[in-house]
């Protein structure tokens, strides 16, 4: 087999590849899965990932019951948690872990389905839970594991059509208040952002490696996908923004009928009641 001419950035892959011809010529099959396995190392990756083993379906049962063993599971996890979170995460603060494993813990307690009422009972004891859910849970979740502290509420943000469909999205943290700017965090998908809400909303893109999976659960593996290389790309539009409370306490006491909301997303759902003769 010939060595294939330069042609730049193309021909590192086609040199190894006329090397691994090579060493393996007469056996294709190996052939094949090395390639296969250059081509991946090749590939940059969409986005990083890590695993706590403190976060299994054991610690999903024993939450049925309350939230009570937190701050010891918490506490216990928290060096791991260091110890796995990637270098350019080093300078997350103690409350930004905490929200970062609130999130993953709600993520796995139950899985995706019809959602319940923000009762925290009813939530710990359904069969699924939906976006709003998970949102809520994670709240809960993370005041459960630092008792004494106070904990400022996240800013929850729902989206309605554009790159991420309905859907919802909690924002953490400030420049004043957090080791970094902000942390997106969707517990619906097991996915944090290093990205804050101007970031998203603008349609800035954000970097692989400020995109992390925490014990991601592969139910709705391909809608993290879909959500990761929008994020990437800085699909989201501010015109998709359905609604944008500022505390749990506005989430809950405000959330009224979606037409009702004085927001770009919410035009859909506005002229359904028009069309229905509603004010």
């Amino acid at each position: 087999m010939a060595a294939r001419p330069n042609t730049g950035r193309s021909s590192l892959y086609h040199c190894n590849e006329w090397h691994l011809t090579s060493i393996y010529r007469g056996r294709p099959n190996m052939l094949r899965v090395r390639i296969t396995d250059l081509g991946r190392l090749l590939r940059p990756r969409s986005h990083l990932r890590i695993n706590l083993p403190s976060i299994d379906t054991g610690l999903a049962n024993a939450l049925r019951s309350g939230l009570g063993i937190l701050p010891n599971v918490f506490r216990d996890s928290d060096d791991g948690v260091i110890r796995r979170l990637p270098a350019s995460w080093s300078n997350l603060t103690r409350t930004d872990r905490c929200w970062v494993f609130a999130s993953s813990v709600a993520h796995n307690l139950k899985p995706y389905g019809p959602g319940t009422t923000a009762d925290l009972a009813a939530m710990l004891n359904a069969d699924t839970l939906d976006c709003s859910n998970y949102g809520i849970l994670t709240h809960l979740i993370a005041s459960a594991c630092l008792p004494g502290t106070v904990l400022p509420s996240p800013t929850y943000v729902g989206w309605d059509g554009g790159a991420a469909g309905n859907h919802q999205m909690l924002f953490v943290g400030d420049a004043g208040q957090s080791g970094i700017e902000q942390l997106m965090l969707d517990p619906t998908l097991g996915l944090v952002a290093r990205a804050s809400f101007n970031q998203i909303a603008s349609g800035r893109p954000v970097p692989s490696h400020n995109l992390l999976a925490v014990n991601a659960t592969p139910q709705l593996a391909p809608s993290r996908l879909q959500m990761i290389a929008a994020l990437r790309r800085g699909s989201f539009r501010p015109a998709d923004m359905l609604y944008y409370f500022e505390t749990i306490e506005q989430l809950l006491t405000k959330f009224g009928h979606p037409g009702d909301w004085p927001t770009p997303g919410a035009s859909f759902w506005r002229s359904q009641q028009i069309s229905r003769g509603l004010k």
